[in-house]
This record gives C-alpha cells, sequence and structure tokens, in this order.
C-alpha cells in the first residue's frame, strides 16, 4: 500500500543562521513535509536550512537540518493521473529520517533510532508462545505461500496479454479458483479458533503480535488487511476500511491478493456491517410512516454514510428526513456529505444535511449539548460503542439520550460476544473490539430515565442493537 498523504495546515519557520523563513505545512508524507511560501518568499532549489519550527496547537516541534526540494512540473499530465502534490515543494530533512505519521492528528515526531531501539523489546515479545501456536503458524505460512505461488504461476502466464484480456482473464480465473481457496482459508482459521480459544486477554495480544509478524506479507497482499493493519488515518475502522466491506467485491493487482481481500469482506462481521444499513433506514423510514411528521436524524460517527442510500429512496424523502452527520475524522465527514451531495443529483432534489466535527471526548466534557445541536427524532451509532469502554459508552449513551425529543428513539450497534469473524478480526486484521452480550447493553441503559429499551440482531447475529425509546 503507498504511503498516504494527510493533508494538513500548520505554521512554521524555516531557520538558518542569517534569517528567518516563515511557511505552512500544507500536507504531510511519511517522512517529508509539503510546504506552500507567502510570495516571494519560496527559497531556491536545493536551498539548505539549520532547522524547522512547527506549530501544533499550543506545541513547537523542533526539527534538524533540511534541503527545500521544489515540486517538478507536468505539463503532459493526463486527465486520470493522481492530483499533483499540494505546496510550492517538500523538506527533506538531511541528518534525520523522521516519521510524520502522527504529526497532523498528535503532534508527534518519531525517527528511525527510536523504532530501533524498540527491536529488543520486539525480539521479547516472541517469548511464552505455545509451541503449538508456533507449529500452526509455520505450516500456515508454508501452505499460503504454496497457494500463492501456483496463483503466480497464472498471473505470470498472462503478462503477454494485452492489458484489457489480461483482466478479463483474471476475473474469470478468480471465479474458478477463489471458492477452493476460501474453503482452504475457512479450514485455517477454524484450527486457529480452536487453538486460542481458551486464551486469556494477554495471551490474545501475544500470540496475535507474533502471528501477525509471521504472515505480514500475506498481509499486504490484500489491500483490505493491509489497510486494517497499517491504520493510516490512525484507527480501525474508518471510511475507506468501510467502503471495501459495502463494495464487497474483489481487489487487488494478482489473483492471490485478489482472494486474500475478497476472503474477509465475505465474512458474517462484514455481511453485518452491509445488513445494518439498511435497518437503520428501516427503522427510520418506519418511524416516518407511523408519525406522519419530519425526522431529524442525528448520525454519530458516521463514516461515509453509506446508509444514505437506502434512507432517501425517492424525492419525498429529501422532504421526509433533516439529517446530521457527526464524525471525529474530517476525511469521513468530507466523504459523508460527498454521499449526500450523491445522493441529491440521483433524487434531483436537495437532500437536506449539515456535518459535525467532534469526538468522544469533546461531548464527555460537553455540558448542554441540545444548546448546541438541539434535539433529535432519531439518533444513531452503527460502530462506535464497539470502541468504548462500560463507563465511557454509559456516559456517552446518556449524552445522547438527552438528545433525543420525547418520544423519540436511540439505535445503538455493537458487536455480539458470539461475532463468529472475532478470532479473524482479531489475529489477521489487528481490529479489537469490545464484544458485548445482551446483558451488557442493556446495563449500559439502566440509569436512563423514563426509557424502554430492547435488543434486536441482524441477519447474522453478529451484531446486535440496543434500541432506546424516550417517554413522549
Amino acid at each position: 500500500m503507498p504511503a498516504q498523504l494527510r493533508a494538513a495546515d500548520l505554521a512554521a519557520v524555516l531557520r538558518s543562521k542569517t534569517a528567518e523563513c516563515p511557511l505552512r505545512v500544507v500536507g504531510v508524507y511519511p517522512h517529508t513535509l509539503l510546504v506552500t511560501f507567502e510570495a516571494g518568499k519560496r527559497p531556491a532549489a536545493d536551498a539548505t536550512f539549520d532547522s524547522l519550527r512547527v506549530l501544533h496547537a499550543d506545541a513547537s516541534i523542533e526539527l534538524g537540518r533540511c534541503s527545500f526540494v521544489p515540486h517538478t512540473e507536468a505539463p503532459h499530465r493526463r486527465k486520470d493521473d493522481p492530483a499533483p502534490d499540494p505546496g510550492d515543494g517538500r523538506l527533506l530533512f538531511l541528518d534525520q529520517v523522521y516519521d510524520f505519521t502522527a504529526l497532523v492528528r498528535d503532534g508527534a515526531v518519531g525517527d528511525v533510532a527510536q523504532t530501533l531501539q524498540q527491536l529488543p523489546l520486539v525480539w521479547q515479545r516472541k517469548e511464552g508462545i505455545h509451541p503449538a501456536f508456533r507449529d500452526y503458524t509455520a505450516d500456515l505460512v508454508y501452505d499460503l505461500q504454496a497457494y500463492r505461488l501456483l496463483l503466480d504461476e497464472i498471473d505470470r502466464n498472462l503478462q503477454h496479454e494485452p492489458i484489457p484480456v489480461r483482466a478479463r482473464i483474471r476475473q474469470n480465473a478468480v471465479g474458478v479458483v477463489y471458492p477452493d481457496f476460501s474453503r482452504f482459508f475457512d479450514g485455517w482459521l477454524g484450527k486457529l479458533r480452536d487453538l486460542v480459544k481458551d486464551f486469556t486477554r494477554q495471551e490474545h495480544e501475544r500470540h496475535g503480535f507474533y502471528f501477525r509478524k509471521h504472515v505480514w506479507d500475506l498481509i499486504l497482499a490484500s489491500p483490505f488487511l493491509a489497510r486494517t493493519n497499517l491504520k493510516p488515518r490512525g484507527y480501525a475502522g474508518d471510511s475507506d476500511m468501510m467502503r471495501m466491506i459495502y463494495e464487497d467485491n474483489y481487489r487487488g493487482p494478482t489473483l492471490f491478493s485478489m482472494c486474500m481481500h475478497r476472503h474477509p469482506v465475505r465474512t458474517d462481521a462484514a455481511q453485518a456491517v452491509r445488513n445494518r444499513k439498511k435497518l437503520i433506514a428501516d427503522a427510520l423510514h418506519a418511524r416516518r410512516q407511523a408519525t406522519g411528521k419530519k425526522i431529524r436524524v442525528l448520525s454519530v460517527a458516521c463514516g461515509p454514510a453509506a446508509e444514505l442510500n437506502d434512507v432517501f429512496r425517492t424525492q419525498d424523502d429529501a422532504e421526509a428526513f433533516d439529517y446530521v452527520l457527526l464524525d471525529q475524522d474530517a476525511d469521513a465527514l468530507a466523504e459523508a456529505m460527498a454521499s449526500v451531495a450523491s445522493v441529491s443529483t440521483i433524487l434531483k432534489k436537495e437532500v437536506h444535511a449539515k456535518s459535525i466535527l467532534e469526538s468522544v471526548r469533546t461531548m464527555l466534557r460537553a455540558g448542554d449539548l441540545p444548546s448546541a445541536w438541539g434535539r433529535f427524532d432519531f439518533v444513531y451509532s452503527m460502530g462506535l460503542f464497539d470502541y468504548l469502554q462500560p463507563p465511557v459508552a454509559r456516559v456517552v449513551l446518556t449524552k445522547l439520550y438527552d438528545l433525543l425529543q420525547p418520544g423519540g428513539e436511540l439505535v445503538i450497534g455493537n458487536f455480539h460476544v458470539g461475532n463468529s469473524t472475532r478470532t479473524y478480526l482479531e489475529y489477521w486484521m489487528d481490529w479489537v473490539l469490545l464484544h458485548r452480550s445482551e446483558e451488557d447493553m442493556l446495563a449500559l441503559a439502566a440509569d436512563l430515565v423514563g426509557a424502554t429499551t430492547e435488543i434486536t440482531f441482524e441477519k447474522t447475529r453478529s451484531q446486535m442493537f440496543l434500541h432506546v425509546r424516550k417517554a413522549a
């Protein structure tokens, strides 16, 4: 997976022995910074500076010697080429290889030397691995690599075919080989579940870490598994991961990568994610039909808001629902509003929706959310509570309940303890969710005044939903 560019807007100052040069950091790659200068202040190509100071919130980050590399012009760009990098050019650091992955989100900068210092701790983590698990991992890697070798041979035989022909043959071939691959992979997953079913949480963490180090190149073969592990936005379950699940198709440049991508997006947990879109849409339409009134809706941790295609079915629906989309990820919110625009275009009628960029931390600190956001007839969150520990989950649930109008409904999704994909999620995807039972979910709402509660499930029964209704 190529390194992802992260948008930024940070003030900074380049310093040399004779002058200071203000600039703005407008983009971040893992090891370089994209920058723009005031008119007339852009330095010459390969100009060298003694240091860079970057301002992030109230903090100042000091970095070492660097050189300015201007963007190269591309006068013959094709319309389908990637967009050019923003800014005037990039800063290349001369004495240190910095890691800027967490700069925008956390104001943190790492470096390769710090990473190397972690190696002894990483090596220690192989201690205490059960011998049976070591044998399982070694046998799995051997068998998967053997499978990969056979599929790669088919790809090699296609190299001399024209690109359109190659793509059609590969698409036909994956339809032939995938059912066998799926059965093969399912068998290994079954062995893994049996092997780790009695592990403690600490053993799961230690063995999962060990496992992923051995299957890392297999993980990277799958666009989906690569993203769940690399977490380019800093967390699992981001909007791009959700989009891959909703797409439910093959991705990847080779037959093996297509199979490795397809398998996790065909699991029960992935199907539950697809099922819940319609479940929410049906609940909204049922409320609309029962009340005959316009429904004000809040989607919390909305992600790309793909369910809007199921909610807004006709032009009449554009008048029936007034949406507010909330997320802590600005990129996800941009995609959600793009979903709004897309639905409006399809319906040829404007959909009423606005966005709120807020985090759970902000919600916890806020004293009076109804005054800030208003009240709602229907509030839902399909995936947020999978990441919230009970004390935080209870407070957030109370905050959301307070946002309801009298007679309003709150729907909260959470993966169930019986989720058959749980081991796959944790060991292959490095995607740890807080699974709950029905009793756990009901306990979160036990102290809500005037509330009636109910638990429902989507069809795979991997995910359940807590329905909380406020007295009229």
